[in-house]
């Protein structure tokens, strides 16, 4: 169901009313995202391009952007804040050792502060529109 269905998502009844021509009830409490899939029966996808170079303490949307697509490669497992700080390196970092090219200078001394060309392309390759 979607918010716009009865209450906000959220459909009540008196059970007396029903209790005679329900057979069987099953309630959900947290529905398993297996249900949650698109039409298709493919699980959501997440899409977006890099287009921006992003580095250590940029704050913004593109950075939200980013930690979603490290969780969905499974390098980010944090909460998503759209704040460039040691989790995002760290995750940035893993990303960039197997999916990029890296430089000796770009494995050991920006360590993953810095999300460049390289970056951006390999994640357009994953998550680009």
């Amino acid at each position: 169901w979607t918010n716009e269905w009865a209450d906000n998502g959220t459909g009540y009844f008196l059970w007396s009313e029903y209790k005679d021509y329900i057979d069987e009830m099953i309630t959900f409490t947290d529905i398993p995202n297996s249900i949650l899939e698109d039409a298709h029966n493919q699980p959501a996808v997440f899409k977006h391009t890099f287009t921006v170079t992003m580095k250590f303490g940029d704050r913004n949307d593109g950075v939200e952007a980013l930690q979603k697509a490290l969780t969905m490669t499974g390098d980010y497992k944090n909460e998503v804040t759209g704040y460039f700080g040691p989790l995002t390196q760290a995750a940035v970092l893993k990303f960039q050792l197997r999916e990029c090219n890296l430089t000796w200078y770009e494995r050991v001394v920006l360590r993953g502060q810095r999300c460049g060309p390289k970056t951006l392309m390999a994640l357009n390759k994953l998550f680009g529109v």
